[in-house]
């Protein structure tokens, strides 16, 4: 069961792919056809389902039933690993802030060691907001951390490690920086920008994109006087 769940993971239903297909073309003009090649790390199947029914239809819509018809397996697998609708989404805000910060640092270390650091940087942010908007539950994991002070403190905390493993890539660019002002850089530019990226994921194609470009030279007038 798992196995053809895997197989029409990929084929949608009929909504649920004109809903997809009208949030990636709306895309076209914020992201260039390569950051396509952005994957998230990959969703177990009751994650996946739990991912596609917060998208659809938001907090209100997920329940543990829910998940299991759309996962195909019974509530008792759904129960063996979570007790209920919270541990679900937990489970999958933890998966989806991962999978995010894998590429945050591997595009930091880009950013240190490139001649033009703002080339790396603009694809980051562009990149971040695709994911935002294409991988599973990228956006609405998001907005559901507001409904849990659990959760919301989870992702800040996991915020500021971020800040940390990304600052020591700028003192690689900048040794002479300290580890406190490089860390107060990222920080400052991480909590900034996911801000940013969240406002324009809902926005209209047009606004998102002049939003995410403003995003992009915010963060490069923050940066360059202390890294050019």
């Amino acid at each position: 069961m798992t196995s053809q769940r895997s197989k029409t993971s990929a084929t949608a239903k009929p909504g649920t792919a004109a809903r997809r297909g009208r949030k990636t073309a709306t895309l076209a003009a914020v992201t260039a056809p390569a950051l396509a090649k952005a994957q998230p790390r990959p969703l177990s199947p009751v994650l996946a389902a739990a991912a596609e029914l917060l998208d659809e239809k938001g907090f209100e819509g997920l329940s543990t039933t829910a998940v299991a018809h759309r996962a195909q397996v019974s509530t008792a697998t759904i129960y063996r690993d979570y007790p209920d609708k919270l541990a679900i989404l937990r489970a999958l805000i933890v998966h989806v802030t991962l999978s995010r910060h894998d590429f945050l640092a591997e595009s930091f270390s880009r950013i240190a060691g490139a001649p033009d650091w703002r080339t790396p940087l603009a694809e980051t942010l562009r990149k971040a907001f695709y994911l935002r908007m294409n991988a599973p539950g990228g956006g609405s994991t998001r907005r559901a951390l507001q409904l849990s002070p659990e959760l919301w403190l989870w992702d800040q905390k996991h915020t500021e490690q971020l800040a940390e493993d990304c600052a020591r890539f700028i003192r690689k660019r900048k040794p002479s920086m300290t580890p406190a002002t490089a860390k107060r850089l990222t920080l400052t530019g991480i909590t900034a920008a996911v801000a940013l990226l969240d406002f324009a994921s809902l926005m209209p194609a047009r606004n998102a994109k002049l939003i995410v470009e403003e995003c992009i030279a915010m963060c490069e007038a923050y940066l360059a006087p202390h890294l050019d």
